[in-house]
């Protein structure tokens, strides 16, 4: 019947996660970079990253994402779009805007500076598409940016690497080389079965 629920049998789900952990990374300590190696396998063709509760020690940085092959040498090349949407922390005035980079070395995630602060953290959320396979990969993203000129960001993003070179690890810097405060990171490989 139309109107009828039928109840959906989850066991198979709580058995068969299609979300399986790879790795999972917390603050330490000042870092300027970190590394999670060998992250891709060919058991996976898409990857979900959360990099989140980033804080940085100054100002004037730019979150940086780079693959790596498997001799740890960074994969460039990247063509990227993104739409930042905007507000003021205090006000409310605020707008939009665009950006695009072409044959970059890393993926810039935004072009806006992260802020040095405690309470107002920065969040990313990251699907991969085919790193591991000598194919283009895919990359989509969103980044709740805590800017450090008195604005929050909402920056969505897509980039793909113009090499078919298999990617194996991840690495997230900044553009200034300086320490992150804060940060916590989790990855998934995502199964079809």
């Amino acid at each position: 019947d139309a109107g009828t629920l039928k109840r959906i049998d989850y066991s198979y789900l709580k058995s068969n996660p299609t979300h399986v952990k790879i790795a999972t990374g917390d603050y330490s300590g000042d870092v300027s970079s970190i590394t999670f190696t060998d992250c891709f396998t060919s058991t996976y063709d898409i990857y979900k990253v959360y990099f989140y509760n980033i804080g940085m020690e100054t100002d004037n940085s730019h979150l940086k994402f780079e693959l790596l092959d498997s001799g740890g040498s960074s994969l460039g090349n990247f063509q990227t779009t993104a739409t930042n949407r905007y507000i003021q922390t205090t006000g409310g005035g605020g707008n939009h805007e665009s950006y695009f980079a072409e044959d970059a070395s890393y993926l810039e995630i935004s072009n806006n500076d992260m802020f040095t602060t405690t309470t107002e953290l920065s969040h990313l959320e990251m699907t991969i598409f085919s790193p591991y396979a000598s194919v283009h990969t895919s990359i989509m993203y969103t980044f709740n940016l805590r800017a450090d000129n008195g604005y929050y960001y909402q920056v969505d993003g897509m980039s793909n690497l113009r090499s078919t070179t298999s990617a194996r690890s991840i690495k997230f810097s900044n553009t200034s080389g300086v320490d992150f405060d804060s940060y916590k990171t989790v990855i998934y490989g995502i199964s079809r079965a």
